[in-house]
């Protein structure tokens, strides 16, 4: 399975430690230079990258929709725009995005979309990880990751976590 990712996803994972759910669960990842670049800036914080850097599983690809790329970058960040074209380019299984106006346009665009918490539950799931509240959990008070409380416990209460 392919999938185009964005920068959040990959700054949640390696904040907790957890890069290898997304090789666990997606198996090939393609993000391109603009989400690359970002991610790499979590080194200057104190992060080892090493497993992000020095990886197969990890392709790094240029949009070729250059003008897609700058119409989306009207409304989405630097990253979110090259990552939604390129996924526009590629159609991939999904785009792994986690902010609201980034899901939103691949929605428009007909993009599969997940995010973080996705990831955990296809993890969960697959009985890659046993529970989900403590990765979670960990995104929230490590990472800054923030979910709607209402949302936080549906999601524990319908996997059986609460």
């Amino acid at each position: 399975m392919i999938v185009v990712a964005d920068t959040t996803p990959f700054s949640n994972f390696i904040q907790i430690d957890q890069l290898g759910l997304l090789k666990a669960v997606f198996g090939h990842i393609v993000i391109p230079p603009k989400v690359a670049e970002e991610v790499k800036r979590l080194k200057q914080a104190g992060y080892d990258l090493t497993e992000f850097s020095n990886t197969s599983w990890i392709t790094v690809q240029t949009p070729q929709l250059r003008s897609l790329v700058a119409e989306l970058a009207a409304e989405l960040d630097a990253g979110e725009s090259e990552a939604l074209a390129l996924a526009q380019e590629i159609q991939p299984a999904y785009v792994l995005v986690d902010e609201s106006a980034a899901r939103h346009k691949a929605t428009v665009m007909n993009l599969r979309v997940i995010g973080s918490i996705g990831v955990l539950i296809q993890a969960k799931n697959t009985n890659l990880i046993p529970y989900v509240q403590p990765l979670l959990d960990a995104m929230i008070q490590q990472a800054g990751f923030w979910v709607k409380q209402d949302f936080y416990e549906q999601i524990l209460t319908t996997l059986g976590e609460k």
